[in-house]
């Protein structure tokens, strides 16, 4: 399985400014250094409410939240064209069903909002996901492609909170067509505990690992589903 270093694999000179949400995740701070070897990249902010856990070198940490209104001005005073999205729980373990929705839901829409209108400089927009988005039913097909929805209906909080997240994306893609959604950064990932590059990566996301999605539209890649 590929990791997430394979995202920025093909380099993208539009690419300049980029803002990484969930620093102090794995993803976020593996995310970040993986994009500090990138010379055509002037710029790296991390925002989090808690500090990095990995050394970074030219990654700027900035100490906050999913606040809407501090984000829109850091996106917009950093002159941010591509914001990646790293903050999802995707495993009931990591968080209480309340703080949990608030960073999927809340947080997200906020997110969003932040690099929301024509005026802004944000042209690209990285979601991380979870397969938790297909769910896992014994019916389900053998394999899932990105056209495809859940086939059954969510059956506990986090895979409600999941569908709303991506639905959130969605929109957002919707009402901003000026966001571009041809880029490298869109391949996905979905690492499981020994494989590839990151074998600690199922630990620190849940035992299904990331999905990674970018806004408007996603290519179309067949991939296997978790078995119940």
């Amino acid at each position: 399985m590929a990791g997430l270093s394979s995202l920025a694999a093909a380099e993208d000179t539009a690419t300049r400014r980029v803002l990484v949400t969930g620093l102090s995740t794995y993803w976020g701070g593996r995310l970040a250094q993986a994009l500090e070897s990138f010379e055509h990249i002037d710029a790296i902010i991390g925002v989090d409410s808690e500090a990095p856990t990995r050394e970074l070198e030219r990654t700027e940490y900035v100490k906050v939240s999913n606040q809407h209104s501090l984000l829109e001005r850091i996106v917009r005073a950093a002159e941010i064209d591509t914001v990646i999205d790293t903050r999802l729980v995707v495993n009931s373990l990591m968080a209480a069903p309340r703080l949990a929705h608030e960073n999927n839901v809340i947080g997200t829409m906020n997110i969003l909002a932040a690099c929301t209108g024509s005026d802004s400089p944000v042209r690209k927009f990285v979601f991380k996901s979870s397969t938790h988005y297909y769910g896992a039913e014994q019916d389900d097909p053998a394999f899932f492609t990105e056209e495809m929805g859940r086939p059954h209906p969510p059956h506990t909080g986090l895979e409600r909170d999941i569908l709303e997240a991506e639905q959130a994306v969605g929109e957002f893609a919707q009402r901003n067509p000026h966001v571009d959604d041809h880029s490298p950064l869109r391949q996905r990932a979905r690492p499981r505990r020994g494989h590839g590059l990151y074998p600690d990566a199922a630990a620190a996301d849940g035992a299904d690992g990331p999905r990674v999605r970018s806004s408007p539209s996603i290519r179309a890649r067949v991939r296997r589903r978790p078995r119940p």
